[in-house]
């Protein structure tokens, strides 16, 4: 992690408004052609990994074109659960969002199954004071911390047990930064290529008040040194509360003049998907494959989009994954500095595991060898249960 600066929002002009029963397949009046087949490809081979992945059998192009009873009669022929049907049918109506960032993160094409070309939809947000560049709507730069982890080797691996008060590591990276747990696979190994919850819940946070104090909320997987994806908490004229988002950007110059300036980093939010405090988001997923050369981010958000990720420049080999809670903390005097808005419930994770092996594999953090499992509380505190067994809970409130 590392020192976090200002920000500004730039808006995104997202209407989605569109009930679940009416994505389908790719509309053929706003995608067409090539890129059509393209993005529900890209919906088959995300079909096909929720199937490898417990055991079951690929399915091909032309069953995804059955009805929804056919398909789903053919999965119960071939003895697939049920949790694992509903996933398949989920996935077979829910929106692709296909995007290629540059080797700077501007994004230079962005696709949906539903609303065709979306680049001007996805905004990007930048980590220093600019004035927003949005066509769509006009307002004023907004400042929002956010946390990130620097790519270094962690020392701390203890164990945590359940109902447990957590105790800080020492000095972890991005401890400067705010109060975290973050879980890291190891490093020199591409064993460990995503993370996968079969639900997550968002905790109750005021992120108003936390905004005007230089502070924010994040529950997300990092993918190597500086890829993102999950939610973060904003307040602004484009709502209040919990959006998913991802980040595709390192430190760079500018040479374009197009806002990604002076070696800043940013991200993209989804404005048009705001989240609830305490309400299950299913199927929270964010996964890559090694044998792809360029990284490509798999990202699905419960049962409304699906985001299909190219970040070009960034390797596939000797990737860490990570899963982090935290709260960021703008230009904080010291690193025991409490922050002032904490968490009012618990974030959750609902059997979260990493994903091993592309994607065909997934196992519980304590069967990760070598797991780095580090914590600061910023002058706070951070508590942790670890209860059930089917789903196993993972909570986490930092106050």
């Amino acid at each position: 992690m590392r020192k976090i600066g200002f920000m500004a929002i730039t808006v995104m002009a997202l209407s989605l408004a569109v009930p679940l029963t009416s994505f389908a397949a790719t509309d053929s009046s706003l995608v067409q052609g090539d890129v059509s087949n393209e993005l529900e490809q890209i919906r088959l081979e995300a079909i096909n990994d929720v199937l490898t992945l417990n055991g079951n059998t690929e399915i091909s192009a032309g069953d995804l074109s059955q009805t929804s009873i056919e398909l789903t009669n053919d999965l119960k022929s071939d003895s697939v659960k049920d949790n694992v049907i509903n996933e398949v049918e989920s996935l077979k109506n829910i929106e692709i969002v296909k995007v290629v960032a540059d080797a700077e993160g501007k994004i230079s094409e962005a696709i949906s199954s539903v609303e065709g070309n979306v680049e001007d939809r996805l905004k990007y947000v930048t980590e220093t004071s600019v004035e927003s560049t949005s066509v769509a709507t006009s307002m004023s730069a907004t400042k929002l911390p956010t946390l990130f982890t620097l790519s270094k080797q962690f020392s701390s691996k203890r164990a945590v047990t359940p109902f447990v008060l957590l105790t800080n590591s020492n000095n972890p990276a991005g401890y400067e930064t705010g109060a975290f747990n973050r879980q890291t696979t190891p490093a020199n190994t591409s064993a460990y290529t995503g993370t996968f919850a079969t639900s997550v819940m968002l905790p109750s946070y005021d992120a108003a008040t936390a905004q005007g104090d230089g502070e924010s909320a994040l529950m997300y997987t990092g993918i190597g040194s500086y890829v993102e994806a999950g939610f973060h908490s904003y307040s602004g004229t484009q709502g209040k509360g919990w959006f998913p988002y991802f980040r595709v950007e390192q430190g760079h110059t500018d040479n374009t003049g197009d806002g990604h300036t002076n070696s800043t980093r940013g991200y993209y939010y989804d404005f048009g998907h705001p989240q609830t405090a305490g309400q299950v988001i299913s199927s929270y997923k964010v996964y890559y494959k090694t044998s792809e050369s360029v990284l490509r981010i798999r990202f699905l958000v419960g049962g409304t989009t699906f985001y299909d990720i190219t970040v070009t420049g960034q390797p596939t080999t000797n990737v860490r994954v990570k899963r982090v809670v935290s709260i960021a903390i703008n230009n904080s005097p010291t690193s025991t500095t409490k922050f002032k808005t904490p968490f009012t419930s618990y974030a959750k994770w609902f059997d979260f595991k990493f994903l091993k092996n592309d994607g065909t594999v997934a196992v519980f953090p304590s069967e990760v060898t070598g797991l780095s499992n580090e914590t600061w509380s910023h002058g706070g505190s951070i508590d942790y249960i670890k209860s059930g067994s089917n789903p196993v809970s993972e909570s986490y409130k930092i106050y």
